[in-house]
C-alpha cells in the first residue's frame, strides 16, 4: 500500500524558518501590482527616445558632409 504524504511539501528554495536577527529576505506569497510592465514599458520607450536620437544625428553628419 502505498504511503501517503500528510506533511506540506516546501518549496527548497526557501529556508522554513528565518534565523533570529537575521532579516527576512525571502519571496514574499503575493504581489501588489505589477512594476515590471511599467518598467518595461519605460526602458522600450527610452530605447526608442535613444534610437531616433542617433538616427537624427547620423542624418545631419551625412548631410553636412555631402554639403546638402
Amino acid at each position: 500500500m502505498p504511503k501517503e504524504e500528510t506533511t506540506k511539501k516546501r518549496d527548497r528554495g526557501q529556508v522554513a524558518v528565518v534565523p533570529k536577527g537575521a532579516p527576512n529576505t525571502g519571496v514574499t506569497d503575493g504581489s501588489s501590482g505589477s512594476s515590471g510592465t511599467e518598467g518595461a514599458l519605460i526602458g522600450g520607450g527610452a530605447a526608442a527616445v535613444l534610437a531616433a536620437g542617433g538616427a537624427a544625428v547620423l542624418v545631419v553628419r551625412r548631410r553636412r558632409a555631402t554639403g546638402a
